[in-house]
């Protein structure tokens, strides 16, 4: 077991290192690809293996109360999510399931400190490369939520992650391969239509730090 290698290497006897808690965004896992018959209880059930947890919410359709297939998993401390996630894959009601932090690996690394001296990125793994994420603008807030956007950009490939910039109209798509990345841009041009509305998609790339900005400008208008 990787998780038993990770224990091993923070060198006897296990404890849990203290000041890991952390902010709830940290202790947050995504779990997608679940059986449609798996509930919240045998979510947080399965994961308590790697630690207490303390929320597991399987995401419904608000009119059907069928499971969309993806939920949510809060551990009582980041150190079991690094447990969990080097213990991938996870297997549960009889299905391999896909976890993945909830929030993007490079807003993690000015707020998470590793005990020992295992680096961040060493644990972690380095940012994602910028072939693999993609820029959305025309986010309208109440239209394009991060579950409509999970599920409607999942259809191009595996994802890592997913970011809205609130009140910018931008968000970020973080595919876990370059060829998934690659046909989203290809799309209809690189428009697409969520919920009725056009995201224009673009390839990712950083400028200075008015891109934020200067991005919104260019995409104000639908052409």
């Amino acid at each position: 077991m990787q998780a038993a290698l990770f224990l091993a290497s923070m060198g006897p006897p296990f404890q849990q290192p203290p000041g890991q808690e952390g902010p709830s965004q940290l202790r947050k896992l995504f779990i997608g690809g679940l059986n449609h018959e798996t509930t919240g209880e045998q979510l947080g059930q399965y994961f308590s293996k790697w630690g207490p947890v303390v929320d597991a919410i399987v995401m419904r359709d608000a009119h059907t109360k069928i499971s969309r297939g993806f939920g949510f998993v809060t551990f009582a401390s980041v150190y079991s999510v690094e447990l969990a996630m080097a213990d991938r894959p996870h297997v549960l009601s009889g299905k391999t399931v896909d976890s993945k932090r909830a929030i993007p690996r490079e807003q993690m690394a000015p707020t998470l400190t590793v005990a020992g001296s295992i680096s961040f990125f060493q644990t972690f793994g380095p940012p994602p490369s910028r072939a693999r994420k993609v820029l959305l603008s025309g986010i309208i807030a109440g239209i394009h939520s991060i579950d409509a956007l999970r599920i409607y950009f999942d259809t191009f490939g595996t994802l890592d992650q997913i970011e809205i910039l609130n009140g910018s109209g931008l968000a970020f798509v973080i595919y876990a391969a370059n060829a998934s990345a690659d046909r989203c841009l290809m799309h209809n041009l690189g428009r697409h239509v969520v919920n009725g509305q056009t995201i224009h998609v673009q390839q990712f790339e950083k400028r200075s730090s008015t891109t934020t900005e200067d991005e919104c400008n260019s995409f104000s208008s639908d052409d």
